[in-house]
């Protein structure tokens, strides 16, 4: 069963309570903390899938719903969404305050949620 859909989840949660935090839930501030931050989500998981379909890494690639692929998401997830934001805000560098926070937060609902399915699946 894919998982990304739950990651993606998770950063759409993350960026509702980003937006309101921060001034309002205007959708489009919504869509842009979610796309800046989903598109780090996306290398983590295109890197997956890129061990997937080798027979060869399939073996050591650790399965989508584990803690430990959780921890590379959060990275990717959080080193991406502020390599990204840097970009679009010409090239600033985040307060380290936002870093972590966003790192948080972030890390707590992907890796959060991999954390009670385990409990559950158990």
């Amino acid at each position: 069963m894919p998982y990304f859909h739950f990651d993606y989840a998770a950063i759409a949660v993350f960026a509702i309570l980003a937006r309101i935090a921060h001034g309002g839930l205007n959708v489009l501030e919504i869509l842009f903390t979610f796309f800046t931050f989903a598109m780090g989500t996306s290398l983590a998981w295109a890197n997956q899938i890129r061990r997937l379909a080798s027979p060869e890494s399939r073996a050591k690639a650790p399965h989508s719903s584990s803690v430990r692929f959780g921890i590379q998401v959060w990275l990717a997830t959080v080193i991406g969404g502020l390599f990204i934001w840097s970009l679009i805000n010409d090239n600033a560098i985040p307060h380290w305050s936002f870093v972590l926070v966003a790192s948080f937060f972030s890390g707590l609902f992907i890796i959060g949620w991999r954390v009670i399915y385990g409990f559950i699946k158990r």
